[in-house]
């Protein structure tokens, strides 16, 4: 899809540099830029590290920080009132034609005149039903409250899974104006389920967030026939601190180097309890991994038929599933290439077309597709 007669669409994004929506935003932004728009991210959070800083110098694209806390650490509502605050002058100086949220619980509080799309990552309520297995603590309502209010206030939210559309219509919904986009990865080259793979287990993720689920992966490490590695932080800035034990521990890798060594992996490893999506199962993929999930409703629904499964919380049974694919190389050649395959579906164009046709539609701008 391009813009009618040169016009380009203004996106401001919101973005945080501590997980996974870094990566969506960054990868979304330049991918749009093809497609008649110009976007802008207003970050939220801790500031970037050296590295993020760099992508985004290098990539050109715009960016403001936000003295503001992430709406999952903050102490209660007047956090998130500064930083909508605080948004609102960003919008005011870039005057923005839509305005796309990854933190949906600001939804309501900013510019009701600005279009606004809201994309659902997470959430507490649903971590915690999955993680914790109970309701959300009452110290946290208020977060819920924002959030069913900003998904309510939102033109449309966006989710990356049927499986995560139906936690969050359970817990918010129905949510009527509720639209899944799958996340997407940059195309892998064929070639590399064709090379010589090191005999290594990968795994990637933030390991301070309990539902990564490092315990188990850590656990079962001595039970895995070969070394196991992984790439992420270890410390959260909510103040939790994990240990690596006998993991090898890569450190917070740039998307380059990360990716670099999945390919070079011939195995990953996801022992995830709670997942929306799970970008980097997608990127493993892409990179000619075989894969081994934990059996939950998100890698279910996009990696069934192409990866072994075993219960999150088991780490006999991960292990076994691990040491199922070392042991049987035609199997794991085969679950590598279906990987692959699957992987192509979920590509960064299919998620940016998706994505900027629902934003020329909120701005009530005419476009014309490609």
């Amino acid at each position: 899809m391009a813009a009618v007669s040169g016009e380009r669409l203004k996106v401001l994004m919101t973005a945080d540099s501590v997980g996974g929506v870094w990566r969506y935003v960054m990868d979304l932004c330049m991918a749009v830029r093809a497609h008649g728009v110009e976007p802008i991210i207003a970050g939220l959070g801790p500031r970037p590290h050296a590295i993020q800083e760099r992508e985004a110098f290098r990539a050109g694209i715009k960016m403001v920080w936000l003295d503001a806390q992430l709406d999952w650490v903050a102490p209660g509502p007047s956090a998130l009132e500064q930083a909508a605050r605080l948004l609102d002058r960003v919008i005011d100086d870039f005057r923005p034609d839509v305005l796309h949220l990854n933190t949906p619980a600001l939804a309501h509080l900013v510019h009701p005149e600005v279009p606004c799309i809201a994309t659902l990552h997470s959430c507490l309520a649903s971590w915690w039903a999955a993680v914790r297995g109970t309701a959300l603590p009452t110290e946290w309502e208020w977060n819920r409250d924002h959030l069913e209010r900003g998904l309510r206030a939102a033109s449309l939210v966006v989710v990356p899974t049927q499986a995560f559309a139906g936690a969050i219509n359970a817990i918010y919904g129905p949510l009527p104006h509720l639209n899944v986009i799958h996340n997407g990865s940059a195309a892998g080259n064929p070639a590399v389920l064709e090379t010589i793979k090191e005999l290594r287990v990968m795994a990637a993720g933030r390991w301070w967030d309990e539902a990564k689920n490092l315990a188990t992966l850590r656990a079962s490490a001595h039970e895995i026939g070969w070394p196991v590695e992984i790439a992420g932080p270890l410390e959260g800035p909510n103040g939790a601190r994990v240990d690596a034990g006998p993991l090898r521990y890569l450190g917070t890798l740039g998307a380059e180097a990360c990716t670099a060594r999945m390919e070079e992996a011939a195995l990953f490893v996801s022992p995830a309890i709670y997942e929306p999506f799970g970008l980097s199962v997608l990127e493993a993929a892409g990179r000619g991994a075989a894969l081994a999930l934990a059996d939950i409703p998100t890698f279910r629904e996009l990696w069934d038929g192409a990866a072994l499964f075993f219960p999150p919380r088991d780490g006999g049974l991960l292990a076994q599933s691990v040491n199922r694919l070392i042991e049987n190389r035609p199997l794991r050649a085969e679950l590598a290439a279906k990987a692959f395959e699957r992987a192509s579906i979920y590509s960064l164009d299919a998620q940016a077309q998706a994505m900027v046709q629902a934003w020329w539609h909120a701005s009530g701008k005419r476009s014309l597709a490609a």
